[in-house]
């Protein structure tokens, strides 16, 4: 409760301890850090683990990125990993995974996580993707939750849905490289007819480039997904900011200290690696992805989030709910995430319940509680220091407080498991890559 210690790049602000607890990966002996080595360091005695976090994981992962061929144009090129007919690996795929073979985790499981989608065994015909890939890509995977509605008609076809990722094209890459892009039109049955690319070209159904720009589309989704919707959205707008105020301005036995804590245990130590990992310059995403200026979109990714409301709103609002075409509410991502928002709505409208007396006024709803009132000004002023756009400034009424925690469980529960979920698309670069 308090003050601790935080680190700062750009605009993004995170603790580098979690006074809650934060159990690290890595088993530490803790004879190799007693009490008065840990107070020399400025660190409380049950914090051992984070030591080696902040000590050494963090910038040990940021050195260890650098190592590679990424600027050797004799070697950083496929041709090295003996992929192809009468070679080594028949797909890219398999010469990946047998990088990652050789290791587990502690509890002897397979490091890299076990491929739920096997894409290519289910769509790739002989050397061509199916379309059936998008379609289970837009309507039963990562990309149902941009999914908008059109009406658009292309050879005499009605366009119903749209997922737009041509916003993404401004994006500067470095040289020799494509850029992010692809607004994919789908029929009524979910079906993609038609790509058009950043410069306006129509790509259609079945024409020659339309294999191509199906590839950029999936790389696009699959990188815009994993840097906007997982990372700056899920992790840092949404965990960071609520684990870092709630333990500024919560009394440890407050009693939404401790149920918030639950939904943002370890996040404060994951998030602390993925800066090194994701964010910073020379860290491993920007040397997956093409973006020439990289360490600034944590200036530019954050000013295009919505509302933290707007990963809700159909399912906090009967009438939004009913404007979804039937396809969309069928889809698992809605039909699914309808069912837990409703579990979570129900949680945190019984915990308000159980403490109105404390925390509301009788008469007008006004949330009375000085630690929640505190918590609520915590997060404006972070969220606004961050440039997060949204509603932070109106005093909210209980009511309207426990929509936004009920919003904001659903965002690092359901919705970051579904953003979340890339694995299979990362491990083969012939259904999405990073760069290309």
């Amino acid at each position: 409760y308090g003050s601790f210690e935080t680190m700062t790049y750009r605009d993004i602000t995170m603790p580098v301890v979690d006074l809650d607890g934060y159990v690290a990966t890595t088993p530490l002996d803790p004879k190799l850090f007693d009490s008065e080595f840990m107070e020399l360091l400025g660190f409380p005695p049950n914090h051992a683990q984070s030591v080696l976090q902040v000590c050494l994981t963090g910038p040990f992962m940021l050195d260890q990125a650098k190592h590679d061929w990424l600027e050797d144009g004799d070697r950083n090129t496929w041709a090295q990993a003996s992929v192809g007919l009468g070679r080594s690996f028949l797909r890219k795929k398999d010469w990946i995974m047998s990088l990652w073979a050789p290791y587990t985790l502690a509890d002897d499981v397979a490091m890299w996580p076990k491929t739920e989608v096997d894409f290519g065994q289910l769509f790739l015909k002989a050397d061509l993707w199916d379309d059936g890939l998008e379609q289970a890509i837009a309507f039963s995977s990562i990309g149902t939750h941009r999914v908008e509605t059109a009406s658009r008609v292309f050879g005499g076809e009605q366009l119903r849905f749209v997922v737009a990722l041509n916003a993404f094209a401004s994006f500067q890459v470095r040289p020799g490289f494509s850029r992010y892009g692809g607004d994919m039109y789908f029929s009524e049955a979910g079906m993609p007819v038609l790509v058009v690319t950043p410069d306006g070209t129509e790509v259609s159904r079945g024409s020659r480039d339309w294999q191509y720009w199906k590839f950029v589309w999936r790389s696009s989704l699959a990188s815009m997904v994993t840097l906007q919707d997982h990372l700056h959205m899920a992790h840092y707008k949404v965990a960071n900011v609520l684990a870092t105020s709630s333990r500024r301005e919560l009394q440890p036995d407050h009693p939404a200290r401790r149920v918030l804590t639950v939904f943002t245990w370890g996040s404060i130590g994951i998030n602390y690696k993925s800066m090194f990992a994701l964010s910073l310059k020379d860290s491993a995403l920007s040397r997956t992805m093409p973006v020439k200026a990289f360490d600034s979109l944590t200036e530019t990714v954050p000013e295009s989030l919505p509302d933290i409301t707007r990963t809700v709103e159909y399912f906090a609002d009967e009438s939004r709910w009913a404007e979804l075409p039937r396809q969309l509410q069928e889809a698992p991502f809605y039909a699914d995430g309808l069912l837990l928002f409703r579990a979570l709505r129900g949680l945190v409208q019984g915990y308000f319940d159980l403490f109105r007396d404390q925390w509301c006024d009788q008469d007008d709803d006004a949330l009375t509680d000085s630690g929640l009132l505190a918590l609520e000004h915590d997060l404006a002023s972070t969220l606004a220091a961050a440039n997060y756009q949204g509603d932070y400034t109106r005093r909210k009424t209980c009511t309207q407080a426990a929509e936004r925690v009920t919003a904001a469980l659903y965002t690092v529960t359901a919705y970051h498991r579904h953003v979340g979920q890339v694995g299979d698309f990362a491990i083969d670069p012939e259904v999405a890559a990073f760069s290309w």
